[in-house]
């Protein structure tokens, strides 16, 4: 809680621009980035699900469980297919026929939640635009997001993670594991991001940050935001 946090020298040792915890190096412009996702707030039309996110096949298991439901937030011409069972999982050779479309940033923000020789699945994107998507009152959003607060759920519980932890990630390169921002080229007109507006990433990004990383290491980090 707010109340309770106190403010942690950052270590001398420490790059200027990382902290340290649990051996992950943490991108510090998570403390001080505003960021918020309103596609009413910031007309965008929820330009970053034009396309499907990654997925492993637990989390195709968890979506087909509640089908039903998130099926009627959608329009009729979507909503038919998608209850014929795990629709919603896209054909590799017809929807990305030139081969592969994932780029490189987002497959390593997602590889090392993957289950060891599980290859990535896509969620299908007609028309350019991912298949949980729909309209309301001239806004785009999403009926997996939308469910999930009727349902009173946890977005963890139901949205993939490739969904929940944009635009952040957490990856590995030659110095270790790190908790950044995505710079993925075809994100970079996003509103959001070129506009930031809201609280810190770290706060209202919490929930992400500890889907990616577990709560004990959420609840150090927060020690180094400043009240």
């Amino acid at each position: 809680m707010m109340a309770s946090r106190r403010r942690k020298p950052i270590p001398e040792d420490t790059e200027d621009e990382y902290l340290q915890i649990e051996g992950i190096r943490v991108d510090k412009k998570i403390l001080t980035t505003p960021y918020t996702c309103d596609p009413l707030l910031y007309g965008c039309q929820s330009q970053c699900c034009y396309r499907g996110c990654i997925l492993n096949q637990a989390e195709i298991d968890k979506i087909i469980l509640h089908l039903p439901r998130i099926a009627s937030y959608l329009p009729a011409e979507k909503r038919g297919a998608l209850l014929a069972g795990d629709s919603f999982v896209a054909d590799c050779a017809s929807q990305c026929p030139q081969g592969c479309e994932i780029h490189g940033v987002e497959w390593e923000a997602m590889r090392l939640h993957f289950p060891e020789g599980e290859s990535p699945h896509c969620l299908s994107y007609p028309n350019h635009m991912c298949l949980f998507a729909y309209e309301k009152k001239g806004v785009r959003l999403c009926s997996l997001h939308a469910y999930a607060l009727e349902a009173g759920m946890d977005l963890v519980e139901i949205k993939p993670l490739d969904c929940i932890q944009y635009p952040l990630y957490l990856g590995e390169d030659e110095e270790g594991r790190i908790l950044g921002i995505q710079g993925t080229p075809y994100l970079s007109h996003i509103p959001c991001l070129n506009d930031p507006r809201g609280e810190p990433m770290v706060l209202s990004l919490g929930y992400a940050i500890e889907a990616l990383s577990g709560r004990s290491f959420y609840q150090k980090l927060l020690r180094f935001f400043p009240e």
